[in-house]
């Protein structure tokens, strides 16, 4: 998913305090995004299948409200997403898994844990464990492109498909 210009503001916004300590190499905001789906290095063959998929999983669009500051210790990520769980935003994923599988994808075996990642290379737990909340209204998916450069990636982002009106 990716945000709104709003929802990165206030991202950057409302992140700021965690990134004070300078641990951690700190995501480019134009970087910030949920993962849904994974998919590792994709064939362009796949794209036409990986759209169509993609196009079929939408849902009803929704909100979500992230709140929740969150660090893996062993991979070194600092993230925040929403408080407990999300029964839509895992129904969506399960429905894209769902249709992805016709194209030959497999889910990953990790639960999902809904984030966005705010800095990597992080070793240290943040002092603070609640934010201000960000509410994210959801209206669409997209497919996002990785490319990796010297010192940073890039996302770039190929297709998007509106989710439906309530």
């Amino acid at each position: 998913m990716w945000p709104t210009d709003e929802v990165r503001a206030a991202l950057v916004e409302g992140t700021q305090i965690l990134h004070e300590s300078g641990d951690g190499r700190v995501v480019d905001p134009a970087n910030l995004h949920l993962t849904l789906a994974f998919l590792h290095n994709v064939e362009t063959a796949l794209l036409p299948c990986i759209c169509d998929a993609a196009q079929r999983a939408c849902t009803n669009r929704f909100s979500i409200t992230l709140e929740r500051i969150g660090w893996w210790r062993r991979a070194g990520i600092l993230w925040v997403g929403p408080a407990g769980t999300h029964a839509i935003l895992r129904e969506l994923v399960g429905r894209l898994w769902q249709e992805l599988g016709d194209c030959g994808f497999t889910p990953e075996r990790r639960r999902f844990t809904p984030h966005v990642t705010l800095a990597r290379k992080v070793t240290r737990a943040p002092r603070v464990q609640t934010l201000v909340p960000i509410h994210w209204p959801v209206s669409s998916i997209v497919l996002v492109e990785s490319v990796t450069g010297r010192s940073r990636s890039t996302y770039n982002v190929i297709d998007s498909w509106p989710l439906r009106g309530l």
